[in-house]
């Protein structure tokens, strides 16, 4: 994620790069589900059902997407 911000922040965004906390979590190893902490703290939550949510959400984008660019 930070790699990705950093390319295109300054295309979408004013800003230049990612923003600190980010890249203070990166730092510290807090890379996220591989590492097991970042945003959220797997011993915390259900890292599975947040899985979950995102691949529906993200499933469901995409069909919305898909039928408005049908003609």
């Amino acid at each position: 994620m930070l790699a990705v911000q950093d390319y295109v922040l300054p295309d979408l965004n004013n800003e230049p790069r990612a923003p600190q906390l980010l890249r203070d979590k990166v730092a510290r190893g807090e890379l996220g589900q591989k590492a097991g902490r970042g945003f959220y703290d797997a011993k915390t939550h259900d890292l599975e059902a947040a899985k979950k949510a995102r691949d529906a959400f993200l499933i469901e984008f995409l069909r919305r997407r898909k039928n408005h660019d049908q003609p």
